[in-house]
């Protein structure tokens, strides 16, 4: 059991020092690390991380067997630092290291909301020609992104690194379960 702490922690540091130096680079190479065509490729920094941590464990310390669930522990351990530091990294870097990137963040986002929530009202010549059913379907629509669009002004540090702390948990025992599956023996 002290094999997997071990290997846990060492491989969720290390993975969370890579998200932190991802960051970086995305922020100094794009000016918009949160975005989502740039945010969405820390997918592979967990991906590998997680892979290389059960493989580690496998083949470098337990001699060439893993039972499923041990690889599960490797796996949940990892993860569950790795979202941990990079959490509060997402927080201390939104809220105290680049505060106007979270500003620019959120602009942005209701630049697209305010967008489609446009379209929609623009629709509203066209409404007159809906059924009853459309016009209420369109009008509950209209309030969704109204509501969307109140919401994304209100978002803080706290909420992004929230948002961080959940995605990335799913998403790693996901990908958990499945590199467990296929490295056990």
């Amino acid at each position: 059991m002290q094999k997997v702490i071990k290997t846990g922690f060492f491989f969720g540091i290390l993975g969370g020092f890579f998200f932190i130096i991802f960051i970086f680079i995305a922020y100094f190479v794009s000016q918009q690390p949160f975005e989502a065509n740039v945010k969405s490729l820390d997918f592979f920094i967990y991906l590998i991380t997680l892979s290389v941590a059960i493989y580690w464990f496998r083949f470098k310390i337990n001699e060439n067997t893993m039972k499923f669930w041990t690889a599960m522990g490797v796996g949940m351990i990892t993860i569950l630092v790795m979202v941990m530091i990079n959490s509060f990294f997402v927080y201390v870097f939104l809220g105290n290291i680049v505060p106007n990137e979270l500003i620019k963040y959120k602009q942005k986002q209701l630049v697209i909301i305010e967008k489609i929530k446009n379209n929609l009202e623009l629709d509203s010549v066209a409404q007159k020609k809906l059924d009853k059913k459309e016009f209420e379907k369109n009008k509950n629509e209209k309030k969704e992104f109204e509501q969307i669009y109140q919401g994304m002004k209100k978002v803080t540090a706290y909420d992004m690194a929230w948002y961080e702390w959940r995605t990335k948990i799913l998403l790693g025992i996901f990908m958990t379960f499945i590199i467990s599956a296929v490295l056990r023996k």
